[in-house]
């Protein structure tokens, strides 16, 4: 998804969390793209526009999140 999108959704879905920002989604997932093997996200730039997704460690800390794993601790394991 490109950060418009992932703006446009969030921000439709999750109003009581408030508004996301674009420049800051851009900002924040291309700091995560770079921590190299443990990246949770990557980015296909190939038209010339960032589309983001999960990456296999990105889908890992998802699913330790979703089976009930703390952020604090599905982080320091990824």
């Amino acid at each position: 998804m490109s950060s418009h999108s992932i703006e446009k959704a969030f921000n439709a879905q999750f109003r009581a969390a408030g508004a996301l920002r674009r420049q800051n989604v851009t900002r924040d997932l291309d700091k995560e793209k770079l921590r190299g093997k443990e990246a949770p996200v990557g980015a296909d730039i190939s038209d010339g526009t960032a589309k983001y997704f999960l990456t296999e460690a990105g889908s890992a800390t998802a699913k330790r999140l979703i089976a009930g794993g703390d952020a604090a601790s599905a982080a320091s394991a990824g």
